[in-house]
């Protein structure tokens, strides 16, 4: 191949690789901006805690750093109930009460079983800590399922 011929399929290669660059930078942005919200550094928090409860949940042994996360799920799962969700915010305004009350009952029932977990856990009884642990990634799940995009 000439040297031409050459410089012409790197420079297309680099626009391309440029091009793709961009798009990914771009939707990196957007997914960052929903990321970003207040509902999200909550939901964060709560995450973080839940996978510390789940590799306990392995060999049902809990101990003080449990209630610490089960404290630390309550508030955040709390805060969260009262601050905008951007895909809600997406809907039309007619669809938005109905979306943000199915949120809220989302997040009460959330609240509901970390605080049963935290009686069990004073309770001394494992088993329905663990449990509980199994149903909050059902209403993990379902919250992911309704109120993020993918």
């Amino acid at each position: 191949m000439e040297h031409r011929q050459v410089n012409q399929r790197l420079g297309m290669g680099l626009v391309l690789l440029m091009a793709l660059f961009v798009a990914g930078f771009g939707l990196t942005r957007a997914a960052t901006a929903e990321d970003d919200s207040p509902v999200a550094k909550h939901m964060k928090e709560i995450n973080d805690a839940y996978k510390a409860l789940r590799r306990q949940a392995r060999d049902k042994k809990f101990d003080d750093s449990t209630r610490t996360n089960l404290i630390t799920m309550q508030t955040q799962t709390l805060a969260a109930m009262h601050e905008k969700v951007p895909l809600v915010e997406k809907e039309p305004a007619a669809k938005q009460k109905t979306e943000m009350v199915a949120f809220k009952k989302l997040l009460q029932k959330q609240l509901n079983q970390l605080i049963d977990m935290e009686i069990a856990l004073d309770q001394g009884d494992n088993d329905a800590v663990a449990e509980g642990i199994e149903a909050l990634g059902k209403i993990k799940s379902e919250g992911h399922d309704r109120f993020t995009e993918d």
